[in-house]
């Protein structure tokens, strides 16, 4: 009865000394309090370039250009003219649109060209003026010996290069023969006649400003006038191109400086407009674009600018 007791005591210390390797679940985790998410959107990319532009316009007395009075169309020959300014339009006989009954104006081989040699005489066949120009360009036919011109000019017309005829104009300069600015002979528009002229020395100021958001370099500045003239129902149209780099004071411009150009222009600015005689059909239009870039060429500013007195 003893011994039975004593066995089963043993067996059971044995059982409980046995290592249970039996598998359990692991615990739960504690809860993740800083779940991941997405990065943050990046800010937009609100980089821009802009340019402002002003442009300024007077003649050499300060005066604004859109105030300048035109002077009296009719020139005054009752004294005599010592000097005469024409622009060369390269216009045949037939677009002549002046006041004077007895000009003489023939043309030869087709007519004027785009560039031509320009000769013109007095009566006496002394040369006052003798010199190649191009459509556009402006010239001064005057006495040599400071006394004024006699009655008649006559002016011939060539080619530049081979020297060929074509053209011929006459017209008068006396009491008894009116000439008006802007009266057209043949290829020749009258611009001046002694102190009266259509033509002033101006100073264009183009005020320029950087209110991008990005710093920039300037490197295109051009300035193109297109004038477009309408005689007797004819449209002749013109197109010039100025590089005016040159007059920018400073190209490298941050944000919200500022920049100037200033071009004088000598003899450029026309404040009379439209033709010289009252019975003709002619007017005039003219309009300005001014063209400026960076160095970005995929970056380019254009502003208008339309003369009140073209």
């Amino acid at each position: 009865s003893s011994s039975s007791s004593s066995s089963s005591s043993s067996s059971s210390s044995s059982s409980n000394d046995h290592y249970d390797n039996r598998k359990t679940r692991p615990p739960t985790p504690r809860p993740y309090n800083n779940p991941m998410t997405h990065p943050p959107t990046p800010r937009p990319n609100n980089d821009f370039c802009e340019i402002n532009i002003d442009i300024k316009c007077a003649d050499t007395n300060g005066r604004k250009c859109d105030r300048i009075r035109s002077p009296d169309r009719k020139c005054d020959t009752r004294r005599g003219i010592d000097e005469v300014t024409f622009k060369y339009l390269g216009t045949d006989c037939d677009e002549s649109i002046n006041a004077q009954d007895d000009d003489e104006c023939e043309d030869f081989d087709g007519g004027p060209r785009d560039r031509s040699l320009v000769r013109c005489l007095d009566e006496d066949d002394i040369t006052l003026f003798s010199e190649v120009v191009k459509i556009g360009d402006v010239f001064t036919v005057s006495s040599p010996n400071s006394r004024p011109i006699q009655d008649e000019i006559i002016c011939e017309i060539s080619d530049a290069d081979n020297r060929r005829r074509r053209q011929e104009i006459r017209f008068h300069i006396s009491d008894s023969d009116d000439m008006f600015l802007k009266d057209i002979y043949g290829s020749l528009q009258l611009e001046g006649c002694d102190e009266q002229t259509c033509l002033k020395d101006l100073e264009y100021t183009y005020e320029i400003e950087n209110v991008g958001t990005e710093s920039l370099e300037i490197d295109l500045l051009e300035r193109t006038i297109k004038t477009s003239l309408e005689i007797n129902g004819e449209n002749i149209r013109d197109t010039e191109t100025d590089d005016l780099i040159r007059f920018v004071d400073d190209r490298n411009l941050r944000r919200g400086e500022e920049t100037e150009a200033v071009e004088d222009c000598g003899g450029c600015g026309s404040v009379c407009g439209g033709c010289g005689t009252s019975t003709s059909t002619c007017g005039i239009e003219a309009e300005e674009e001014l063209k400026l870039g960076t160095h970005d060429p995929t970056y380019q500013h254009y502003a208008m600018y339309i003369p009140k007195n073209p």
